[in-house]
């Protein structure tokens, strides 16, 4: 197949350029990344549920000093290796305590690093920045890579370090001597830190994929060479420097106890889950991924290696996460760069070749490029008036308008100059903006998304949070309630216990509990002894705060 040249006069991409605009792609990219990501990275608090559970863990860590064994309420944290509690740990350390802005930090560096890799790949394989460049922002702008990046957990870490060992691993494919040694080393210090993140499972994502891209270039004997023996050393040695400190604290019986009593896995979902998921959460790009992959795989017949390099790397990591029972979106996340090269790839080739595409694929690009630049047509005109109606600001319905303004020039553009790339790059923009806005406005409903920041608040005000008990409180709140405090609360199971504390050395002190648990603990303790302030729990509870009087 000739080489092919690409449009005159195209937008981003233009031959005509009076500068190189492959010298600047990468670091336009990182920047446009950096804005996107960290734009009111810690405005919000952490949300509820387990977002906050590795921001609690590690403030524990801080507060006990103890950087090897995470904790959680004082038990074992057995949920997660220790990599992203130190991910999280050692900044906030440095900030004095554990922020929403510090414990997101991992996942938005991660996603930014993500964002060049994922240029770098696309541009090597395919010899041409602009697939890297198109891989990039698809990957950037789809809805669930950009909510994980602004997330406080380990997914956007694990696929960072896959992506990273996958990359060392097809340079070293290429490569030879020092540089292959050296770049296979490279694979399994990445494999060692992503298994410190997520735990061993992950290991047959690593070799699952160069295992089937070997087996199908029948070169299976590559894991015999000493980059991939010596990579197993330093490997071992990474894991047992960890490992081996741990257990000599903790048995490996008590481990194993408490491993097999905690609900790792807790979300069983049915077989096609994610047949039905990836569409959501790839938007707005799924919709072109069928005809994308048709295209790919029937176009430039030597480029085998390129494709099967990345078949292997989605076929294996789906046919690993699929029969697994406990399912859950977030781990379709490290095959998103894979899809992103694809889409890069056959956007480059469909839209900026000589001929074009006349065929079923044509068609069916051309169809969602219209419906998209439709959607947001009509999701840019109301902006304005919803900005008003729901913050009353000045202020953000200006910001509003100049979104509204921005995109509606973008999307007329593109319109106008009726070039596919430049709309492809339209949508990319236009999303971003979508999600940015989408971010600022739920910013200021942090009330409901976290309300038990209010209820620490209300506990704040009236008595020292040092001297605070729970009594018949569920787990998980209390959880909450101990990082928004910066303590963690004792928990009582029994009235008596409850009692005793309260009375304790004729000191004030203070529990939080249900009715249920008032009505027992008001039982054995005249009402004239205590203060009864009820705290309501974003409109679905009243929970009752009990404070000792001093006599």
């Amino acid at each position: 197949m000739g080489q092919i040249k690409p449009k005159p006069h195209s937008l981003f991409f233009s031959s005509h350029n009076n500068f190189d605009l492959g010298k600047i792609c990468l670091p336009l990219l990182v920047l446009i990344s950096c804005v996107t990501i960290f734009f009111q990275l810690g405005a919000r608090s952490l949300e509820n549920q387990c977002y906050i559970r590795y921001a609690e863990v590690a403030r524990e860590m801080i507060r006990s000093g103890d950087w090897i064994i995470p904790r959680l309420e004082g038990e074992l944290f057995l949920h997660k290796p220790p990599m992203i509690i130190w991910l999280i740990a050692i900044p906030s350390a440095l900030l004095g305590k554990v922020t929403p802005f510090s414990a997101r930090l991992p996942s938005a560096l991660s996603a930014v690093a993500i964002i060049g890799l994922t240029y770098f790949l696309g541009k090597r394989m395919f010899r041409d920045f602009r697939v890297g460049a198109i891989a990039a922002l698809i990957l950037l702008s789809s809805k669930e890579f950009f909510w994980q990046a602004r997330t406080a957990r380990a997914d956007m870490v694990i696929a960072l370090l896959i992506l990273f060992s996958l990359l060392c691993f097809y340079l070293a494919y290429d490569s030879s001597g020092k540089k292959r040694f050296l770049l296979l080393t490279l694979f399994f210090v990445g494999m060692a830190l992503g298994t410190l993140t997520k735990g061993p499972i992950v290991i047959v994502f690593y070799l699952g994929i160069v295992a089937a891209f070997l087996f199908f270039k029948n070169k299976l004997k590559m894991f015999f060479e000493p980059g991939f023996l010596w990579g197993l050393v330093f490997f071992t040695l990474i894991i047992l420097s960890w490992v081996l400190p741990y257990l000599i604290r903790i048995p490996f019986s008590t481990v194993a106890e408490k491993f097999s009593l905690s609900e790792i896995l807790s979300r069983p979902e049915p077989f096609y889950y994610y047949l039905v998921e990836f569409w959501p959460r790839f938007a707005p790009w799924s919709l072109f991924l069928p005809a994308a992959v048709v295209f790919f795989f029937r176009q430039n017949p030597d480029q085998r290696d390129e494709k099967r390099f990345l078949l292997s790397w989605i076929v294996i990591i789906i046919a690993f996460i699929s029969p697994i029972q406990n399912k859950t979106y977030r781990y379709l996340l490290p095959i998103f760069p894979a899809y992103s090269i694809i889409l890069g790839a056959a956007f480059k080739e469909g839209f900026l070749s000589a001929a074009p595409i006349q065929d079923w694929i044509g068609r069916f690009w051309k169809y969602p490029l219209r419906f998209y630049l439709f959607i947001f047509l009509i999701t840019f005109l109301p902006a304005p008036f919803l900005a008003w109606w729901f913050t009353r600001s000045a202020a953000v319905t200006l910001v509003s308008m100049g979104i509204f303004l921005g995109g509606s020039i973008l999307i007329g553009y593109a319109i106008f100059r009726g070039k596919a790339l430049a709309k492809v790059v339209v949508i990319g923009l236009c999303s971003l903006l979508i999600y940015e806005t989408y971010y600022y406005f739920i910013s200021f409903e942090d009330k409901k998304h976290s309300p038990f920041m209010q209820v620490a608040e209300s506990i704040k005000v009236r008595t020292d949070s040092e001297a605070l008990c729970f009594f018949d409180f569920s787990g998980e709140k209390a959880i909450l309630i101990d990082f928004y405090l910066d303590t963690v609360v004792p928990k009582f199971s029994g009235a008596s216990d409850v009692v005793n504390f309260l009375t304790k050395n004729n000191e004030p002190k203070a529990c939080l509990t249900s009715q249920q648990g008032f009505t027992q603990i008001s039982q054995d303790l005249s009402p004239k002894s205590l203060e009864v302030y009820p705290i309501t729990y974003y409109k679905k509870a009243t929970y009752y705060l009990i404070i000792s009087k001093r006599e």
